[in-house]
């Protein structure tokens, strides 16, 4: 398969096939503000999106509070 520039997360569950998401994908979902501080901002700054729990419930509707998660980062 061509890989899309457009995807940002894929997500394998189990012998699922990947479920594959743009950023269309993650506006669809409930989104959260907040204001925080990083060690790469200064001052307080403004960010936003999905909840993780919500972004997991899509690979997996039937996840559980206490399993468990491995992320990987490409970067």
């Amino acid at each position: 398969a061509l890989a899309r520039d457009d995807i940002l997360l894929t997500m394998k569950v189990g012998g699922n096939p990947p479920l594959l998401m743009d950023m269309a994908d993650f506006d669809q979902l409930p989104q959260n503000d907040f204001t925080t501080e990083t060690q790469w901002t200064e001052g307080e700054i403004a960010f936003s999106g999905p909840a993780l729990k919500d972004v997991l419930e899509l690979a997996d509707p039937e996840l559980q509070a206490d399993t468990p998660v491995r992320l990987i980062a490409a970067n």
